[in-house]
């Protein structure tokens, strides 16, 4: 009996069998199968089996070394989601460098036009990051389940490597972004601290509904889990093609949760993103229908934070 098959029958009982498993089209970075079961009275369900010992091609590279961790996702479903609901896919069985999850019906937040369903979603999050809070002890969490610490270092530590990755081609404005960029990380550093998704990007989040209200709000790919301010997350969420009157009206449902947070934390946290981007990694590029002008981005949020 294989890893697989023992999952399914601790999970389905005895009579349960994996009938087929096949390569699923939406994998991303790492490969990834729906996998068919019947549960031992002629009904199946499917699972979603996701190889996190593995990369596919070329994904590897996506994604700097210090922020890799194969143990990690595998901790925060197995320890850390069953103790907050988020909507999270739940964990069927893990493995060596693999895991069984729910496969949750639903489409992905960036197909969805209704900005009301993006203010809901906004909204569970500021809920999430709140019932994390609660659980204190976040030092403890961070060791139990591997998360980054989104920590003064770690801050600095992009605006380094977006330095590094400018050298030569640094607009003069940019200069002075990193002579005061203490300023910022220091301000991220003073907001709520709680545990966060770390990639919370639209592609990130299912839901179940493409019209308000929604029934359920699925985060996956827990890879980058960390400790951090809670407005990153919120700043992965909004990022993109938004005027400014679209990123406002979905940002509310997050700072409608948590009032005692301005617009500006999170304009600081959205600079802090562009400069992650800016850093990410000198050996790989984003296809072309994700790119994002992310030096502009930058550039504007300055003059607005009035540190240019």
């Amino acid at each position: 009996m294989t890893p697989l098959d023992q999952a399914v029958s601790a999970e389905y009982g005895a009579a349960a069998a994996v009938l087929s498993s096949t390569p699923s089209p939406y994998a991303t970075s790492h490969p990834l199968a729906d996998v068919v079961v019947d549960v031992g009275d002629g009904t199946t369900v499917t699972l979603l089996h996701k190889d996190v010992g593995a990369f596919l091609p070329g994904a590897e590279a996506a994604r700097p070394a210090f922020l890799r961790d194969r143990r990690r996702e595998r901790l925060v479903y197995e320890g850390l989601l069953p103790r907050v609901d988020v909507g999270s896919p739940r964990l069927v069985g893990a493995g060596e460098g693999w895991l069984l999850l729910e496969k949750v019906a639903g489409v992905e937040l960036y197909q969805v036009d209704d900005l009301a369903v993006w203010r809901a979603v906004a909204g569970e999050v500021a809920r999430w990051h709140r019932s994390f809070a609660d659980l204190g002890a976040t030092d403890e969490a961070e060791a139990s389940f591997r998360l980054l610490r989104v920590d003064g270092p770690y801050l600095d530590r992009w605006m380094e490597r977006a330095s590094a990755a400018l050298a030569g081609a640094e607009p003069p404005w940019f200069g002075q972004l990193r002579r005061r960029y203490g300023q910022v990380r220091d301000r991220i550093l003073s907001l709520p601290q709680a545990i966060v998704h770390g990639e919370l990007y639209a592609s990130n989040v299912l839901v179940s509904d493409a019209t308000a209200p929604v029934r359920r709000v699925c985060p996956i790919d827990w890879e980058m889990a960390g400790v951090g301010a809670g407005l990153l997350d919120l700043a992965a969420l909004v990022a993109g093609g938004w005027s400014e009157q679209e990123r406002c009206a979905i940002a509310a449902g997050y700072l409608d949760e948590l009032p005692q947070l301005a617009a500006a934390d999170l304009d600081a946290c959205r600079l802090h993103l562009a400069v992650q981007w800016l850093g990410w990694s000198p050996s790989w590029s984003p296809p072309p229908e994700h790119a994002h002008g992310w030096l502009a981005e930058a550039q504007q949020l300055c003059e607005r934070l009035e540190l240019i």
